[in-house]
């Protein structure tokens, strides 16, 4: 069946399948099975119940494309008795997008990042592995038991591979489906863990410094200010002399500027991203704002000036009212700035002509495409407020297209009053 491609698997091909009961999760519309030669989605409709995980079934049913791979959907299922779990495969000896994972039951070891409870009454829990990170849905738990895993533990666990594709069928990301919390072993810290006490309150400058002793599965303890909070919940920190964006897990309290944090989190399996993700923090108190400094745009063109507060001067060309962000571009003398800015417009804002001399300040964004950085000229940054937008110098309302509007409206009128005087005149005569 699982050789089958999209459009074989389209005909309804008769299936009558024996195999053991890798995943059973209603609630995620979840349910595996697995044999000696490979590991098949079934898709079951209302009327029939879900087997029991560890359980031998026998399934009648035809073939269908899925939504990564072939599978079955289901018209008959009969439950067999207990039968013995197939061996998991190591993840570890496997591309992550391999087809021959699909729905496969695997081995997995990696650190933890956070543990927290679904709506559905399923417990997620992020692990990382040196190379990436990846969401284990286990089907049931209790508080007790997600308390056993504070982020940093080091587990190993057995599940169903799952994975995630676009709708063209294309890998995307996978997760990983394990019956219980409790199946979810607790391992010796791997020899990497003891580079944990060295990452206690890094200057945030040097997160990111060639040669900083941390990885992905090493917890990564900071403090810093708030200096803005992002649309998606991210918020950026400063200490003074560095910034970082910082990533939060689902539902911990919102943070607002002005708010000294101290945050807990893990550096991205992507090198490529510089942030602090899966992060938890506790709110230490109210706190100054550091001084953003003010800096020539095109020296935030190699990126040293990343998620940093600061302070930009150039001259307004261009002002746009988008859906999520209002834009500002300015011309600073040897580079760009596009500024976003989430406030909503004001006065001041409807009053900005261009050609005015403006100071924005803000975070630095990270270049759209690093590839490309060393021919960029465009510097982007992300303002808050409206405070964080001043004028130093309000162009003048002699701008070329008033000039030509005025000389136009001033050529109309006199020839009107020369028009009007030989009207009169004419009635004089």
């Amino acid at each position: 069946v699982k050789s089958l491609t999209p459009l074989e698997a389209r005909r309804a091909y008769p299936v009558d399948l024996h195999g053991v009961v890798t995943t059973s999760a209603p609630a995620s519309y979840m349910l595996t099975m697995q044999d000696e030669t490979a590991a098949i989605y079934l898709g079951v409709d209302n009327r029939l119940p879900f087997p029991p995980y560890g359980f031998r079934i026998r399934v009648e049913g035809k073939s269908s494309p899925g939504e990564t791979a072939s599978s079955v959907a289901v018209s008959k299922l009969t439950v067999e008795g207990r039968g013995p779990l197939p061996p998991p495969a190591d993840l570890k000896r496997f591309k992550l997008n391999d087809v021959r994972l699909d729905n496969l039951r695997v081995h997995l070891d990696g650190v933890v990042r956070w543990v927290s409870l679904d709506p559905s009454g399923a417990y997620r829990m992020v692990v990382a592995a040196p190379q990436f990170r990846t969401t284990v849905i286990a089907k049931s738990g209790t508080v007790a038991e997600a308390a056993l895993f504070p982020p940093g533990t080091a587990v190993s666990l057995e599940g169903t591979y799952s994975p995630l594709s676009d709708r063209f069928r294309h890998w995307q990301d996978f997760r990983i489906f394990t019956p219980s919390l409790r199946g979810v072993r607790i391992r010796p810290p791997a020899p990497g863990a003891a580079v944990e006490a060295q990452t206690a309150n890094l200057p945030l400058r040097s997160l990111f410094t060639y040669g900083t002793e941390s990885s992905p599965t090493v917890p990564i303890h900071i403090r810093g200010v708030v200096t803005l909070r992002a649309p998606e919940g991210s918020v950026y920190l400063s200490d003074g002399e560095g910034g970082v964006q910082v990533v939060p897990v689902r539902g911990i309290q919102a943070a607002r500027p002005g708010t000294l944090l101290a945050v807990t989190g893990f550096l991205p399996t992507d090198p490529a991203l510089r942030r602090i993700e899966d992060a938890t923090w506790s709110v230490i108190g109210p706190s100054s704002t550091p001084e953003a400094p003010i800096i020539q745009a095109e020296s935030a063109l190699d990126g040293s000036y990343e998620s940093r507060w600061v302070r930009v001067q150039g001259q307004l060309i261009h002002r746009q009212q988008a859906l999520d962000f209002n834009i500002l571009v300015l011309q600073s003398p040897s580079a760009m700035v596009t500024v976003f800015s989430t406030a909503e417009p004001g006065a001041t804002w409807m009053s900005l002509r261009m050609g005015t001399v403006l100071s924005v300040t803000g975070i630095v964004l990270p270049m759209r495409e690093r590839t490309g950085m060393a021919g960029s000229r465009t510097v982007r940054l992300l303002a808050g407020s409206g405070q964080d937008i001043q004028v130093i110098q309000m162009a003048s309302w002699w701008t070329p297209e008033h000039l030509t509007v005025t000389l136009v409206a001033a050529s109309a009128l006199l020839l009107a009053l020369f028009l009007l005087a030989s009207f009169l005149v004419r009635r004089l005569q």
